[in-house]
Order: C-alpha cells, then sequence, then structure tokens
C-alpha cells in the first residue's frame, strides 16, 4: 500500500508540474491533503480489520480463547495489536504532523525561502507512510538519504556557482519509496 501510494502521488507531482497554473497547483494541493487523510484513514481501518481478525482466529482455537473474554479482559487483544501494529503509525503519524506543521510554518513565515508549497505535505506524506514496524530503520535510512542528497545537491550547485538553493522537492517521495524497496529487499 505505501509503495502504491508513494508511485500514485509522484506520477500526480509529475503531470501536474508539468503546467504550473495556480488552479492546478491547489488542486494538486487537495489532492496530497486527500491522499494523507486517505492513508492514515486505511492504516486505521487495517487496524481495526487485523484486530478483529485476531478476535476471530482467537477465538476458534480452545487453547487461545483464554486471551479473549470472559477469561482476559479485551483490553489485552488491544494493547497487543497497539503494541505490534498501530504504536509505529502513530509514532510516525506524530512526527509526519510536527514536521507538516513546523515546515508550513517556518516557510510561511520566510516567504517559501526553504520549501515549495506543497513541499511539507509531500515530506508528511513520505515520513507517515514509512510508520511500518521497523520504522526506526526506515525512518533513519530515509533522514539519511535526505541529508546525502542535500548536501551532494548542495555542493554540486556551488561548483557549478549558480545561486539558486537546492530543492528537494522531487526527492521526498521517490527517497521514500526507495527505502521502502531497500527494506523489502533487505528482510
Amino acid at each position: 500500500f505505501s509503495s502504491g501510494m508513494l508511485l500514485s502521488m509522484f506520477a500526480l507531482q509529475c503531470i501536474f508540474s508539468i503546467q504550473k497554473q495556480k488552479s492546478r497547483h491547489s488542486n494538486f494541493v487537495k489532492i496530497l491533503t486527500a491522499a494523507l487523510c486517505f492513508t492514515i484513514a486505511f492504516v486505521l481501518g487495517a487496524y481495526v480489520y487485523l484486530t478483529f481478525n485476531q478476535y476471530t482466529i482467537w477465538l476458534a482455537n480452545p487453547i487461545t480463547q483464554t486471551f479473549l473474554p470472559p477469561h482476559t479482559p479485551i483490553s489485552y487483544l488491544i494493547s497487543y495489536h497497539f503494541a505490534r501494529f498501530l504504536l509505529y503509525y502513530l509514532i510516525s503519524l506524530l512526527i509526519a504532523l510536527v514536521f507538516l506543521i513546523a515546515a508550513s510554518r517556518l516557510n510561511r513565515k520566510f516567504q517559501e525561502r526553504f520549501f515549495e508549497s506543497e513541499e511539507p505535505l509531500l515530506g508528511a506524506l513520505a515520513i507517515f507512510t514509512l510508520g511500518h514496524p521497523d520504522w526506526a530503520y526506515g525512518s533513519l535510512h530515509y533522514i539519511a538519504a535526505l541529508f546525502l542528497v542535500a548536501v551532494i545537491g548542495a555542493l554540486r550547485l556551488k561548483f557549478i556557482k549558480q545561486t539558486a538553493p537546492f530543492s528537494l522537492y522531487w526527492l521526498w517521495l521517490p527517497l521514500a519509496g526507495l527505502v521502502i524497496l531497500l527494506y523489502e529487499l533487505h528482510k
């Protein structure tokens, strides 16, 4: 799901960048916002679905029935799934929202000096989609890749004596997809 969402949004980013009209830009921001909200809703829905399936599986086995009411409170099942699945996405959601709010405010304060207007949404979507159980693995590699690419890009611009700042606009989503791909290949 994460790879599909990142690929879809990157394709839309390419399509919307072809024509830089104000209306197309605002449509892209609306689509990115909707995609972020949909991704969050999808993850929460998947959590509810997985919890319900775990309940039915445990209910079917006489041994695991002891993990369910009336033997054990239902909070055991919920906390079990919370710790195994949802916690990682809540951490990545928190970090994505902090990034989104901070980047948006700083960008407005400094007249879009650091990011293009939709970049905070691109970054937040990328950060949130990396929220699988090995979030620390993915996020550390993602942050390292962003930093490395930003440094290389800035140095390259300095050596060719260009004064325009280096932008990560085209790299937020592809780097997140690359980190997910490398994680899957590493498993």
